[in-house]
């Protein structure tokens, strides 16, 4: 019982936070000296009636435990960073470019966003006094390895874009100024990626001010190459505006390959509805363009692409696409005259088909108007009845699946003109000027 009185006043005093400065504070205030040293026993503190300054002791004990936690806390977060288990940053080799790439950020950045806080919070505290400078230089660190994270990422990701891009010489030959200064860029990043591999710590490493004006200047150079290199596209695209359907990383595919064809053909079917890819000879000369069915149509005029700008021979694709179907489609209408109907069907492209006999239908029913007058349908409706029975038996046959797709779209257009006909010999429609044929 009558050590109970004095529990407080231990409490106090032995609170893990009393340093130096807070027995000097207390000395001050009671008049007397009372620091402790090797010689100091509780019964010392006891003859000194500090239980009657309890309330001071507390106080200054208060103090010495509020400055305490901002002590651990700014221990606790140089630990994190560099204690036993480091930070440290992940360099990993980056395809065949002869350097790396920065990875797993995402923990790092995770710390430094809970100690920045934390550290904020400290610098608002009004026990920071005999910490302050160490929360201030220890606040301006973090924000600089954050900075330089957050700035070395940017960096990373348009590097990433851009570095196949200026991979391939043509790209370089064709904008010179662009790819000296994403060569610079380049060069800066290799050097930058081999001291992080060689000292990995996070806080070493990135607490560097120089290195962030780097990255910062890297970032500029590169905003720029962009910049040209959108312009660069923007000019392709004026020529041939069909690159419009494509994106920048398809069109910057074929234009980085724009000596091989082949690299083109599968953006065709992007370009050209009805192109899924062209023909080409052994001399790498376009002879013939051929549809997602297989269907090939040959080109008039044969193109030859070599030593061409791409966008420009797709231009003349685009043009001799127009005349050569314009061509093929009178060479069909042509040879409907001299060729069995079910071998013709089976000779042309499906819309040439489709369309030569639409064409000779009504030529042919316009014809008879002439000659027959009212009994012009009757022949015709006669006509169309053998060429469905012709198709039947064709069917009944054997046919390629491109054939049995024709002639069965055929079947549809023709089933439908007979009906049109049978109409008009109901009606006795004599004259091609009548409304009902028109």
């Amino acid at each position: 019982m009558a050590f109970r009185p004095h529990v407080p006043m231990i409490a106090a005093l032995r609170n893990p936070g009393m340093r130096d400065r807070h027995w000097e504070d207390l000395s001050n205030q009671l008049t007397f000296h009372v620091a402790p040293d090797e010689s100091t026993t509780l019964s010392s503190f006891i003859e000194l009636n500090m239980g009657e300054h309890i309330e001071m002791l507390q106080k200054v004990a208060e103090s010495a435990a509020k400055e305490f936690q901002i002590e651990s806390a700014l221990d606790m977060m140089l630990e994190t960073w560099d204690g036993e288990v480091k930070m440290e940053l992940q360099i990993l080799s980056y395809k065949d470019t002869g350097t790396g790439i920065l990875k797993g950020v995402d923990e790092v950045n995770a710390i430094l966003d809970e100690h920045i806080t934390m550290t904020q919070a400290m610098a608002f505290s009004a026990f920071k006094g005999p910490f302050e400078e160490r929360i201030d230089a220890w606040n301006a660190k973090l924000y600089m390895v954050s900075e330089v994270l957050e700035a070395w990422l940017k960096v990373q990701r348009d590097w990433l874009y851009l570095q196949p891009i200026f991979e391939s010489p043509d790209i370089n030959k064709q904008l010179p100024t662009e790819g000296k200064k994403f060569a610079n860029v380049d060069k800066n990043w290799k050097q930058t990626m081999s001291s992080a591999k060689s000292n990995p710590n996070v806080l070493d490493f990135c607490d560097n001010e120089k290195l962030l004006e780097k990255f910062k200047e890297s970032s500029k150079l590169l905003d720029q190459v962009q910049k040209g290199l959108s312009d660069y596209l923007e000019t392709k695209r004026s020529v041939f505006t069909r690159f419009y359907f494509l994106s920048n990383d398809e069109l910057l595919s074929i234009l980085s390959e724009s000596k091989d064809i082949s690299r083109v053909q599968p953006h065709l079917k992007k370009c050209f509805e009805g192109i899924n890819e062209v023909s080409l000879s052994e001399e790498n000369i376009i002879t013939h363009m051929v549809s997602p069915e297989k269907e090939t149509v040959p080109f008039s005029v044969a193109i030859d692409p070599n030593g061409q700008g791409v966008e420009f021979w797709l231009v003349e694709v685009q043009l001799k696409m127009k005349s050569s179907v314009r061509d093929v489609m009178r060479d069909a209408i042509v040879d409907y005259t001299v060729t069995p109907r079910t071998e013709w069907m089976q000779s042309w492209g499906s819309m040439f088909v489709l369309n030569g006999s639409q064409k000779h239908w009504t030529s042919e029913q316009e014809e008879l108007f002439n000659s027959d007058g009212e009994q012009g349908p009757v022949k015709m409706l006669e006509r169309i009845r053998l060429q469905l029975i012709d198709m039947v038996f064709l069917v009944r046959g054997e046919l390629s699946k491109a054939a049995r797709n024709v002639v069965g779209a055929l079947t549809v257009i023709d089933v439908h003109a007979r009906d049109v006909i049978a109409k008009l010999v109901k009606l006795k429609v004599a004259n091609k000027s009548e409304f009902l044929w028109r």
